[in-house]
């Protein structure tokens, strides 16, 4: 009698993680659109239904991170419930959540159609490059295909004069997205590294004015100043400043972070730059993470935006790497300046390394360089 008990038992460990709850009682249903309870800071999204399961992603508490039901029953770990749910932004991702930190969004937001509407485009699906249409002033390039997403830059209307002003289609991946309400194009800004999604109801084929291949593309931005330093002529430099700042190195860029105004700086190798401020990561907490040998896991300022920060949906810390060094502190000198344009206007932020280089961070196309 008791080995049958032994067995019963271990059957039930077994098989405990794929009870499935009654309808009776359940907290929601399929499609309800959930949120992360007031007091908690984040959730993780889990392959399985246990706390220890990979995770899949990070969701930070927020109005605007929306999960969406999949199921109509939680399932039991024999712990807890937990809810097999979506996220509503793209990229979309699945995951598992405890049902104890879910409450039901009231009232929801508007459904999108998930069904793609048939629109007569402007812009060919084989199209490689793209202009803004006439009468659209300007768009702004997002870093996920919704209107709701991050700005990364605005984009003015120009009139191409050659190829080498229009907006170049991304031809690799999906460079395409319904986000239920519209389509959305995949985009690299003229002269750039820098991709974003823009609505494809602004944007038609790209026709240059002028078909002499041998015609310049007008100058985007003047020459920069080759340190932090007195201002050239035609630049408008705004006065330098000194300030205590840290920085740290990554296996693909660096972090730097400004004591006067607490901002972070993301400079990634070959993809731009982004800068994230104080109200936005204070609330983040810092990575757990154990590093390989030789590498470090950032702190403080660094470790909250490497770990919650997303770049054209993805986290920094995907992008960046590990640390390669410890976090330095120093004292760094910096100051913006201004350069006019025909096409653009454009704005830099130089600032000074411990080494003693000078980064030249340029803001209209989300580009960097070293001075």
């Amino acid at each position: 009698m008791r080995k049958q008990l032994i067995i019963l038992a271990a059957l039930f460990v077994v098989i405990a993680p794929i009870i499935h709850i009654s309808a009776q009682n359940v907290t929601f249903h399929q499609n309800d659109q959930v949120v992360i309870k007031s007091g908690l800071s984040s959730v993780w999204l889990r392959s399985q239904p246990s706390s220890n399961c990979a995770c899949v992603e990070y969701v930070i508490s927020s109005s605007k991170r929306v999960l969406r039901i999949l199921d109509n029953d939680p399932v039991s770990d024999g712990v807890q419930n937990w809810w097999h749910v979506s996220t509503v932004e793209r990229p979309v991702k699945q995951g598992w959540v405890e049902e104890k930190s879910l409450r039901l969004l009231t009232p929801p937001l508007p459904t999108a159609s998930l069904t793609p509407k048939v629109t007569q485009s402007l812009l060919p699906l084989n199209s490689t490059s793209a202009q803004i249409r006439e009468g659209i002033p300007f768009v702004w390039l997002r870093n996920q295909p919704n209107s709701s997403a991050k700005t990364l830059q605005t984009i003015d209307f120009v009139r191409p004069t050659n190829q080498s002003q229009c907006l170049k289609i991304a031809q690799t991946g999906e460079n395409r997205v319904w986000d239920g309400v519209q389509w959305w194009r995949l985009i690299r800004v003229t002269n750039t590294t820098t991709y974003g999604w823009v609505e494809e109801t602004s944007l038609t084929a790209c026709t240059p004015t002028s078909s002499n291949p041998t015609d310049l593309a007008v100058t985007l931005t003047s020459p920069a100043p080759a340190s932090v330093g007195a201002p050239q002529a035609g630049i408008t430099q705004s006065p330098i400043v000194t300030t205590y700042a840290a920085y740290q190195p990554f296996e693909n860029g660096m972090m730097i972070w400004r004591q006067d105004t607490q901002m972070v700086y993301v400079l990634i190798n070959g993809a731009g730059h982004d800068q994230v401020g104080l109200g936005t990561y204070s609330g983040w907490p810092v990575p757990a993470d154990r590093p390989p040998v030789g590498r470090f896991t950032p702190v403080n300022a660094f470790g909250k935006v490497w770990n919650g920060e997303l770049y054209f949906g993805t986290l920094i810390r995907d992008l960046l790497g590990w640390a390669i060094a410890s976090e330095q502190g120093y004292t760094a000198t910096i100051t913006d300046y201004y350069v006019a344009s025909v096409v653009k206007p454009d704005s830099h932020t130089l600032i000074t390394l411990p080494d003693g280089r000078t980064v030249d961070m340029e803001f209209a196309f989300n580009s960097w360089n070293f001075k």
